[in-house]
């Protein structure tokens, strides 16, 4: 049990960095189609922090006991130095879904760990509720896989090509 509530306290940081970070990303973010997909997605992130809490509530687990998440913060702040260099101006979008990427897939691992420790714990609903949260968050995935995928390799070669 005690694991358990170590990783429901990591989940409640997790989403809670991500909550007070992901605002500053819609606004830097230069394509609409991120932007929407960044702006959806923080409203999930919102939802998933109050789940989290009501299943720490559930259990008698303090969330804001969790240590802070060193992953969570190195990969933002890796996506703030390279934002932040002199020639990102024109990869902005890019290191977003990069960032934003890695980001979900650490969540994923996150989620899916605890799941299936909370299901072999006996605790079935808190199970399948962290893995509707995973699938929400594989959803995103896909859609950040498809952005970088169409609209910013597209751009890309748009803007690689001459034209007379």
């Amino acid at each position: 049990m005690e694991l358990l509530a170590q990783q429901l306290k990591s989940l409640w940081v997790i989403e809670s960095i991500l909550v007070e970070s992901m605002p500053e990303m819609i606004e830097k973010a230069g394509t609409l189609g991120l932007k929407k997909t960044l702006a959806l997605h923080y409203a999930e992130t919102t939802q998933h922090k109050v789940a989290i809490e009501a299943t720490c509530k559930q259990l008698g687990v303090d969330p804001k006991q969790g240590a802070y998440d060193e992953d969570i913060n190195n990969l933002l702040n890796d996506a703030e130095q390279k934002m932040n260099a002199p020639d990102a101006k024109d990869k902005i979008d890019r290191i977003l879904i990069s960032a934003a990427i890695k980001i979900e897939e650490y969540e994923m691992a996150v989620y899916e760990q605890t799941a299936k420790l909370a299901k072999e714990l006996g605790f079935v609903g808190i199970s399948k509720r962290l893995l509707l949260t995973f699938e929400e968050e594989r959803q995103s995935l896909t859609k950040l896989r498809f952005l970088e995928t169409h609209l910013i390799n597209e751009r890309a070669e748009i803007g690689q090509h001459t034209v007379y």
